[in-house]
């Protein structure tokens, strides 16, 4: 499996509204190939506050956010996700605990299978 690296991108507030970009026709993320993994490095190792987005345009697929180490993941024991599975021409957005994934270097990880997927990570805004 190769690495694929998928960067943080911080959302903003517009009139009261988070956005950033037109998350509906997988327009914003990576590319991530079929048998290869999506990887986020988190802005100093800031795993609070993200979420995910996956879109697959063809054939459906599936993502597993792999376990973290411990430390810094104290919940690294309870394992991967169950895989989310990914139906075709259909936006996911994704939020998960942020002490259970991350790996000793910081990492967050995601295997893609099945189909290509574009994978996004965003960081919510906080307050206003």
């Amino acid at each position: 499996m190769a690495d694929t690296a998928v960067a943080v991108t911080n959302m903003s507030f517009s009139n009261g509204t988070a956005s950033s970009g037109d998350f509906s026709s997988g327009s914003v993320g990576t590319s991530v190939t079929a048998g290869n993994v999506a990887v986020i490095t988190a802005p100093a190792g800031d795993t609070a506050n993200l979420v995910f987005t996956f879109y697959n345009a063809s054939g459906g697929a599936t993502a597993t956010f792999v376990a973290g180490d411990e430390p810094p993941s104290e919940n690294s024991g309870i394992g991967n996700a169950t895989a989310i599975t990914l139906t075709a021409d259909k936006p996911y957005f994704v939020v998960v605990p942020a002490g259970r994934y991350v790996q000793d270097d910081g990492t967050i990880r995601i295997n893609i299978a099945t189909n290509t997927t574009i994978v996004g990570c965003y960081r919510r805004p906080l307050g206003n």
